[in-house]
């Protein structure tokens, strides 16, 4: 009985675990993930650090407080601002830092 009560505890725990959603945007600071780099920028305060996932961002970015906007150490962060209305970018704040993020557009 021990046995099957262990195994059941499992399999939920891998259950919850595979239905976890992924979130390309990670703020380091609070913990928190994000789909977007604009939703985790209005959620973001002066100083913290998110970090971006290997894969490809599609979205007009404006980074509005002074934040790290970091990439992955392997693999590429590609925002892509080709299809954006107006600037792709904008960056509307002292000690903005972007590091290891490739920018298309």
């Amino acid at each position: 009985m021990r046995t099957s009560v262990t195994l059941l505890a499992l399999f939920l725990g891998l259950g919850l675990a595979a239905s976890a959603q992924f979130t390309p945007v990670f703020n380091v600071n609070s913990g928190e993930g994000f789909t977007t780099i604009a939703d985790a920028m209005n959620a973001a305060n002066p100083g913290d650090l998110i970090e971006l996932a290997s894969t490809t961002f599609t979205e007009h970015v404006v980074l509005n407080k002074s934040v790290t906007l970091r990439g992955p150490a392997e693999g590429v962060a590609l925002i892509d601002v080709s299809q954006a209305d107006g600037w792709g970018i904008t960056i509307n704040s002292d000690n903005v830092t972007l590091e290891q993020v490739t920018i298309l557009g």
